[in-house]
């Protein structure tokens, strides 16, 4: 005959907490450094022990722990530096647990409504479909003692995000189900808070986590170039913005060449002394008469030993036909606008940028109008940083625009 035997677990490790105990030994402080609980100082841990022994939730078993995110703050001098701020988490399951265990200390009965979300139409549900695209919120009531205690969480209050803005892999698979625990984890709060005080669920906090969006490319152009050894300096760049407003980008590198006698294909190619030198010289333009015209004049006259230039054709009168863009412009400008990594969200607004006014679609440009925005483009793509001189020709033309 087999004798059956049962395995029972030792009541007391080395990383129970006793209910005499008033703080973290050594081997519960090294054994939280191991889960992830590092960095933390001596008055952190002191109210991370306070939380674990008020909840009874077991750290140990990961049912309740203590994560580090960073955020600036003002030092004692004034200045913005780094710290560490620590955050006391848990999972719904720590949630339930906590209040069901508070109701049964008490006495009280505790009940939870199935959640609901609400649908852009105001209309709430209570089954979701993934036809209907995102919950705009979802809600939860917890009844204690039979007195309800409803939550509702904005969907894009919580949602979790990449840095392109868009959802994350566990977001973008069930939202609704994202959603529904934020909402009822705020319900269980509302219904004990002396219990949940100060304790915030994994899915609640997440939105902490969320990276910043990429930058947006509108910056201001004294702020784009970061001062190296010998290159242009930032107070060189500000001072070439204040000269040459008024001038489009393609002419400021045409007379930028012009005077310091080479080719480039973005201002950050300049070095300290050519900035210098381009700076003199286009004072001196400037002392004789608006910037905008002398640069006009000083590109459009020929050469030693070249022929006079051909004549501009006359700029035309009211009443003349209109010229619009040719299939030919029109397609070449999607090709640059692609290349850039420009998309259907922004492309209307950065090409009318360029062009120095509002559209609502890229046929509303005429032939010349289309032919100077593909032409920055196109300098653009050349560009060592093809979106950083993207850059430089929007704040250019912000420039203009405020004008």
């Amino acid at each position: 005959m087999t004798e059956m035997v049962t395995y029972t677990p030792p009541s007391q490790t080395a990383l129970t907490i006793a209910d005499e105990q008033h703080q973290f030994t050594e081997a519960q402080t090294q054994a939280l450094a191991h889960i992830g609980v590092e960095n933390a100082s001596q008055g952190d841990l002191a109210v991370f022990f306070h939380v674990v022994k008020r909840t009874g939730l077991d750290p140990f078993a990961r049912q309740i722990y203590m994560i580090g995110r960073q955020a600036s703050e003002k030092d004692a001098q004034g200045n913005w530096v780094k710290v560490t701020k620590q955050t006391i988490q848990t999972g719904i399951d720590g949630y339930r647990l906590i209040g069901r265990r508070a109701a049964a200390r008490t006495g009280e009965t505790i009940s939870v409504d199935a959640p609901e979300w609400c649908r852009d139409n105001g209309t709430w549900v209570p089954v979701w479909s993934a036809a209907w695209g995102l919950p705009i919120a979802a809600r939860v009531t917890i009844r204690r003692d039979g007195q309800p205690f409803t939550a509702v969480a904005n969907f894009d209050e919580y949602k979790q995000t990449k840095r392109d803005g868009s959802l994350n892999a566990m977001w973008t698979q069930r939202p609704a189900g994202q959603i529904a625990k934020c909402a009822e984890a705020a319900a269980w709060r509302m219904a004990f808070p002396q219990d949940l005080a100060d304790i915030y669920t994994d899915d609640e906090m997440g939105q902490a986590d969320n990276p910043p969006l990429a930058k947006p490319r509108r910056e201001r152009a004294a702020t784009l170039l970061a001062p190296a050894e010998n290159v242009i300096t930032a107070e060189q760049w500000k001072r070439l913005g204040t000269l040459l407003k008024g001038v489009d980008a393609n002419k400021q590198l045409r007379i930028t060449a012009q005077l310091i006698k080479r080719e480039i294909t973005s201002p950050k190619e300049l070095t300290e002394a050519e900035a210098s030198e381009l700076i003199r010289a286009l004072e001196d333009l400037a002392n004789q008469g608006p910037i905008a015209d002398m640069v006009e004049a000083l590109l459009s006259a020929p050469e030693p030993g070249t022929a006079e230039p051909a004549p501009e054709p006359a700029a035309a009168e009211p009443g003349t036909v209109y010229k619009p863009a040719t299939q030919a412009q029109l397609t070449k400008l999607h090709t640059v606008l692609t290349k850039l990594d420009i998309g259907d969200g922004e492309k209307h607004q950065i090409v009318g940028t360029l062009a120095r006014r509002e559209i609502s679609t890229t046929k509303d440009l005429n032939r010349d109008e289309i032919g100077r925005v593909i032409d920055t483009l196109d300098g653009c793509l050349k560009d060592s940083d093809p979106q950083r001189a993207l850059d430089f020709a929007l704040a250019n033309a912000d420039e203009e625009g405020a004008q």
